[in-house]
């Protein structure tokens, strides 16, 4: 079993198919849960990643309607309808889930789970299956 992980590829596969998990259950927890990440050097920024209906999105304020202190870093609520198709936001682009998204305030970049995970996966799945190949002999 110790030489069936041998070399970097299968390594590297195993890294990458442990990301396309971490990705897949965020897809799932995003379907009930609305997640909100504000990373420390961000906060002067007005930024903020959120997780939400089946998609990962990149959000960015003006400073008039920057996040509370209480929302800061990590925050985490129940989904209550659809937030990202809520009235007062204005699709500019809308298309299989990717989208950009124009708010009176600021506006926001939305990527599905699908279009991450499905390649990491594939990626996985060549990286660990592929056969290593044999070194040649210096003559």
């Amino acid at each position: 079993m110790g030489e069936f992980f041998e070399g970097w590829r299968r390594k590297a596969g195993l890294v990458t198919l442990a990301m396309a998990c971490v990705l897949m259950v965020g897809w799932m927890r995003s379907t009930y849960i609305k997640d909100v990440f504000v990373p420390p050097q961000w906060i002067g920024l007005d930024a903020s990643l959120l997780s939400l209906e089946h998609s990962i999105a990149y959000q960015h304020f003006n400073t008039e309607t920057a996040l509370s202190p209480s929302e800061r870093l990590w925050a985490s609520f129940l989904i209550d309808g659809s937030e990202i198709n809520a009235p007062g936001h204005d699709w500019r682009w809308k298309s299989r889930g990717f989208g950009y998204i124009s708010k009176p305030r600021g506006y926001c970049l939305v990527i599905p789970y699908w279009s991450l995970v499905l390649p990491l996966t594939l990626l996985s799945a060549w990286l660990i299956l592929i056969k290593p190949r044999k070194a040649k002999g210096v003559p």
